[in-house]
């Protein structure tokens, strides 16, 4: 959780079974308004001040600096909901200043203008050059129209991300009925091309036309325990993803669909394009640059289980102590799926795309008849490059939480031990191999 952007969420590709009971539906339902989101908090508006207290009863005095999904947690319609607890009050503090690694900021000045949007005979966009040999962000820090809501899209997929980033994510799943189960996935991320990393070409020789690759091994539970999966994402965004599987008991890996995009994941909350979806194949609209309350996660405590309230009334809402709330300005863009993409899972997808950072904080679906169905949220928190705090893909990401507004599901996702470039351990250094279909043969080695 995807993803670009962070929007990857690990237990939606490691078949963990679990049986969720369809929940009733639920009465007043919100639906897709683009007025809502047109009411949201222009940049240019004044913010409420450091020190404002935002609780149930005042909310709606505030609800432009709030995103449509949260707000829906806010209105009582659904079973998640916000409660009156001290621990959900949101205290405003002051905002402050994020960036990216400064080689990559300089190789967006060097590269600017290089890529160019070109329309595809099913409706969208796609790039031209294919960005594997470029660097930094393709349309620059302040893209402009025309088609500005592409230019924000593809520059949110080609955010940094370091070379090679290894983490552990402890996954919480609830049904309905708030039944919990775990699990704990090895995660190691590998960028192939499109770098910006000193000593590294923009496209390693090995590439091979993929962006990104990324190895997915459980720990836990025992009897899943070396269930491997590596997702192999091309740099034509056109293309769909290879998927391969390493099953230890039967000693051999297997390629797997890819082709059933809205297909659930292991019985999660995800389907299929929660992960990464064919950017070519959907309308993307400009929604505004909006200023809304982003939760930024201190550094320890927000890689820390009793950071976050699994069993609370919104799953996964972190503790007060362990970050704040700052309003930030955010790009936001929706996505509609062109007609080539015929029933596919969502009417709408809204993406909240953090000015400074690129990185995508909220996501918002909505369902095959416009209802509001999902809200994926990442908690993320800052990191020192230099003199400078940096927001970035992955390392920056603490925490993650998908809410199923109709069905009453939520996994939560708490990302340890997080590790980039040289400091990631010696076993997963090695690219070539472990970013590969060949290298799922070492698993168990």
């Amino acid at each position: 959780m995807s993803s670009p952007g962070c929007r990857f969420h690990l237990f939606a590709v490691v078949n963990l079974a679990l049986i969720f009971i369809s929940a009733p539906e639920v009465r007043g339902q919100i639906v897709y308004e683009p007025e809502a989101y047109r009411q949201l908090a222009d940049a240019s508006v004044q913010t409420p001040p450091a020190g404002t207290r935002i609780t149930l009863q005042n909310w709606q005095n505030y609800r432009r600096f709030l995103p449509v999904g949260m707000q829906a947690a806010y209105s009582g319609k659904y079973a998640f909901r916000i409660g009156n607890e001290a621990e959900y009050q949101i205290e405003v503090a002051p905002t402050r200043h994020y960036t990216l690694p400064q080689r990559y900021l300089d190789d967006t000045a060097k590269y600017q203008g290089r890529e160019q949007l070109v329309a595809t005979p099913g409706g969208g966009y796609t790039l031209s050059p294919l960005p594997g040999g470029t660097r930094g962000l393709p349309f620059g820090a302040t893209p402009a129209e025309p088609n500005l809501g592409y230019k924000v899209m593809y520059n949110w997929w080609l955010a940094y991300w370091p070379q090679i980033s290894h983490f552990y994510d402890e996954i919480t799943t609830l049904d309905r009925y708030r039944n919990v189960a775990h699990q704990t996935v090895d995660f190691a991320f590998y960028r192939l091309s499109h770098l910006s990393e000193d000593g590294l070409p923009a496209a390693l020789p090995y590439a091979r036309g993929y962006l990104n690759s990324t190895r997915l091994v459980i720990l836990a539970p025992e009897q899943m325990k070396y269930n491997t999966t590596l997702q192999m994402w091309p740099e034509d965004p056109a293309t769909y993803p290879d998927f391969y599987s390493f099953v230890p008991n039967q000693r051999h890996s297997f390629r797997i669909a890819t082709t059933a995009i809205c297909a659930p994941m292991g019985g999660s909350d995800f389907v299929q394009d929660d992960l990464g979806f064919q950017h070519p194949h959907f309308k993307v609209t400009y929604l505004g640059l909006k200023k809304l309350l982003t939760r930024i996660q201190d550094p320890v405590k927000g890689r820390e289980s009793a950071s976050y309230n699994v069993g609370a009334s919104f799953p996964g809402w972190p503790t007060p102590d362990s970050g704040k709330w700052q309003i930030r300005d955010l790009h936001l863009i929706e996505l509609q799926p062109l007609p080539a993409q015929s029933n596919y899972c969502y009417s709408h997808r809204v993406i909240y795309i953090d000015k400074e950072t690129w990185f995508n904080v909220f996501t918002e679906m909505y369902d095959a008849d416009g209802k509001f169905w999902k809200l994926h949220w990442n908690n993320v928190a800052p990191l020192r490059d230099g003199s400078s705090e940096v927001l970035v893909n992955p390392a920056s990401q603490v925490s993650g939480v998908m809410l199923d507004f109709k069905g009453n599901h939520a996994s939560i996702d708490r990302f340890r031990d997080m590790t980039v470039g040289g400091e990631v351990p010696r076993q997963y250094q090695n690219t070539e191999q472990l970013a590969f279909p060949a290298g799922l043969q070492q698993v168990l080695q």
